[in-house]
């Protein structure tokens, strides 16, 4: 709703995120996907544009903590998982964007605070005092309380009312779903993505379906309600799916990446094209054995062109040669066809290795592939390179440079 080239050009930006796109179908968190969509709402604010992150996913992480497998169904039972949940997603997303450099603060808003005019006020001051103090904002409603939320599933119609709030220039709901089809394409094999819609005519309305997923609360009927309050009001809108990889460079940056940084005296010279996979080695490790993580499994990568990059913080330096290890006896390391290595910062020394790096290029040194070391991403607050996950790339190792080409 509205050109891509007015997204392009977005400073201040509103992305709602959905429950289906933060969960699995199992209601528990997608950690996986979270650490991915971090990763890109951090860049974006390292290129010095403004973000507002609106969070669904408090019942989902409500339902992991409290080990139920199923959505209850009444009022006060969906108020305490989600007053359970904020707590567990406000520090996994504390945690992920720090390693990121980035400092969030939790806003919890209901409608009231667009209806009073004393509490639009204060509401809309509070947010742009912290997007000037460099603070991302994760905003939801206040699920505990707001009880017409939880039944309408109202988080798009809250997006729209903080890019209104804030004056924003763009607003992005990601959800389970591309857009706004000809019809229901779950049920309709020649359904057409509808990629631009300029008015929000009763036609569009009409096409607009009902409820959400089993996870979320919402469906396509609120998102034309937000895109109706969005676009009235001069914010440029798109809807996309969640699950797509680096959906917010696509729509908010429109650009193919390539880097060529200094080399590093362990180099494994060398050329490798492959999909870039990876991320923080915890995480990585931590949720290994899973289906998100499939890639790790030797018969999964034996017959596939994959480039592995890892990096991670405050880990010592033993530990990270345990989750290498483990990585080794998966197969993620010997199957790769080349290796990148990014920042390890903040770690505790150990006995036997000068730094981090000694005992890295140590244990990957048998490797005939290429491998770089120290590449500028994740934990360096001046210099820090988004690796787009899932993305084709070119790989080109020598001991004076490192040149990384993505190919979209």
């Amino acid at each position: 709703m509205q050109g891509r080239q007015g997204l392009q050009e977005a400073q201040r930006i509103v992305v709602k995120v959905g429950s289906s796109t933060l969960a699995h179908r199992t209601g528990k968190l997608n950690l996986y996907r979270i650490e991915q969509l971090v990763r890109e709402l951090a860049d974006i604010a390292n290129q010095g544009k403004e973000v507002l992150f609106v969070s669904s996913g408090a019942q989902a992480a409500g339902m992991g903590h409290l080990g139920l497998r199923q959505k209850p169904s009444s009022i006060a039972e969906k108020q305490v998982i989600a007053a359970c949940g904020q707590g567990v997603l406000m520090h996994i997303y504390e945690k992920l964007f720090a390693e990121y450099g980035q400092v969030v603060g939790q806003v919890l808003l209901t409608r009231e605070n667009a209806m009073r005019h004393n509490q639009y006020q204060h509401s809309r001051t509070a947010l742009l005092t912290m997007l000037s103090m460099g603070i991302i904002p994760i905003i939801n409603e206040n699920d505990a309380v707001a009880v017409d939320e939880i039944k309408i599933g109202d988080n798009d119609n809250l997006s729209a009312m903080v890019a209104t709030l804030v004056d924003a220039d763009a607003l992005v709901i990601l959800s389970d779903i591309e857009g706004l089809y000809t019809a229901n394409p779950t049920t309709h094999a020649d359904a057409k993505l509808i990629h631009e819609i300029p008015d929000i005519t009763p036609a569009v309305e009409q096409l607009a379906g009902g409820a959400g997923s089993a996870i979320g609360t919402g469906g396509m009927a609120t998102k034309i309600e937000a895109a109706k309050v969005a676009t009235s009001a001069g914010v440029t809108m798109a809807i996309a799916k969640g699950s797509r990889p680096h959906v917010l460079r696509d729509l908010l940056l429109g650009k193919v990446p390539s880097y060529k940084v200094k080399g590093h005296p362990y180099n494994n010279p060398g050329k490798a094209r492959g999909i870039l996979v990876g991320g923080n080695l915890s995480v990585m490790v931590n949720i290994s054995g899973s289906k998100t993580y499939d890639f790790l499994d030797r018969d999964f990568i034996a017959d596939k062109d994959i480039i592995l990059f890892f990096e991670d913080v405050g880990e010592n330096i033993s530990r990270v040669s345990s989750m290498l290890y483990q990585l080794k006896l998966k197969g993620a390391i010997d199957h790769v066809k080349g290796i990148i290595v990014g920042h390890f910062t903040d770690y505790e020394p150990s006995a036997g290795y000068a730094d981090m790096y000694q005992m890295l290029h140590e244990f990957l040194q048998d490797c005939d592939i290429p491998v770089c070391y120290d590449f500028p991403t994740s934990h360096d607050e001046c210099l820090n390179y988004p690796l787009i996950e899932g993305c084709p790339v070119e790989l080109n190792v020598s001991k004076s440079d490192v040149k990384l080409k993505f190919k979209l």
